[in-house]
């Protein structure tokens, strides 16, 4: 029974258990008081993070994006992603990144990839969790202007496989939300290209 310490009107002072406190008790009384180091408390820390079930996240960022012409530079680039925790540690997901970026030519290229990837995250420390992550589907390059041989101004417009994979780190801010940071490689073109995006996944 958790003890209530009662300081009556009259300047008495008694114990009694709170169930036991009854009408009289608490007309007599003036102040009551509950101390938390008393009685069958039992103090509980915030639940960890729980991945496991249905899951999505929205990510943004910088990225690596090669032109047609095969120079290199960066653009904004972001990542859509929706799929399903099996296990506390491995989860599916389909994945859209999107990215862009001037090229040499003023005009805009556009790359987006569509993929299924795998989630492993089996190292945590405290409320810092890390992983790897690896997929596999479809890219896509769109250029407004790729000067060819000859001068000649055409767009540039190609779709290959693409093979992504990198490192994902969190930080669990909610027993179901967690702040993602994830440095990536994606293969697609015969090029290689990078990216490092961060934010929330949902649980």
């Amino acid at each position: 029974m958790h003890p209530v310490h009662l300081l009556g009107k009259d300047g008495g002072y008694t114990v009694m258990p709170l169930a036991a406190l009854d009408p009289g008790a608490a007309a007599w009384a003036d102040t009551a008081v509950v101390r938390p180091t008393e009685g069958p408390w039992l103090a509980l820390e915030r639940a960890p993070l729980s991945r496991q079930g249905l899951a999505y996240g929205m990510y943004g960022g910088t990225g690596s994006l090669r032109s047609a012409r095969g120079d290199l530079a960066m653009g904004p680039a972001w990542t859509l992603q929706l799929g399903y925790f099996a296990t506390q540690e491995i989860g599916v997901f389909a994945t859209a990144f999107f990215g862009w970026r001037d090229n040499r030519y003023d005009a805009t290229l556009i790359e987006t990839r569509y993929t299924a990837e795998l989630q492993y995250l089996p190292l945590r420390l405290g409320i810092l969790h890390g992983g790897l992550y690896g997929g596999a589907g479809l890219a896509h390059r769109y250029e407004d202007a790729v000067k060819l041989v000859g001068d000649r101004v055409v767009a540039g417009d190609e779709s290959t496989a693409a093979v992504t994979g990198g490192a994902m780190f969190q930080l669990d801010l909610h027993t179901r939300l967690a702040l993602t940071a994830r440095l990536g490689i994606a293969a697609a073109h015969g090029e290689q290209m990078h990216d490092a995006i961060i934010g929330l996944c949902v649980y």
